[in-house]
């Protein structure tokens, strides 16, 4: 059975991206001990820079099941079975003060646990210099819109 996550900023809605049987660490700036588990439902969806940045990732199968002819994602399989140094593209709905921009980011996968990933930024965004490239990111197979061969 899949999770329905809270409606984010902007009305967006992370469904699909993890499966309720698994569990996984939140999603934080900081590094989470490896005994730190919580469940599915408790993922954190916004990721807090500081007090007046943060960013969600915008779901890329949802954005396509809305314009399949075109928005086009890599299959699932591939999405699903990304191994470390691969490198994705994800969209970052970054968000500073008031203001709302998606920035389309290049991130390095370094880990593969139970179909959720940890990865790092591997460029910076225009909209602020408060996140930079180098950024630990937790993502799920949903969220890729782009592998690079």
């Amino acid at each position: 059975m899949k999770t329905l996550y809270p409606i984010l900023i902007l009305a967006v809605t992370l469904t699909g991206c993890f499966d309720s049987s698994h569990t996984v660490a939140p999603a934080s700036h900081e590094t989470p001990s490896p005994d730190a588990i919580v469940s599915t439902k408790d993922y954190e969806t916004q990721v807090h820079i500081n007090s007046s940045v943060s960013y969600t990732l915008e779901d890329a199968e949802e954005r396509h099941n809305e314009f399949p002819d075109t928005f086009w994602i890599p299959p699932a399989s591939d999405r699903k079975s990304l191994q470390e140094g691969q490198l994705v593209k994800l969209m970052f709905q970054i968000h500073v003060d008031d203001e709302t921009q998606t920035e389309r980011m290049w991130v390095i996968v370094e880990r593969n646990v139970d179909h959720e990933y940890i990865g790092i930024l591997d460029n910076d965004p225009t909209s602020t210099n408060d996140i930079k490239s180098g950024l630990e990111v937790k993502f799920g197979p949903c969220h890729i819109i782009e592998i690079y061969e």
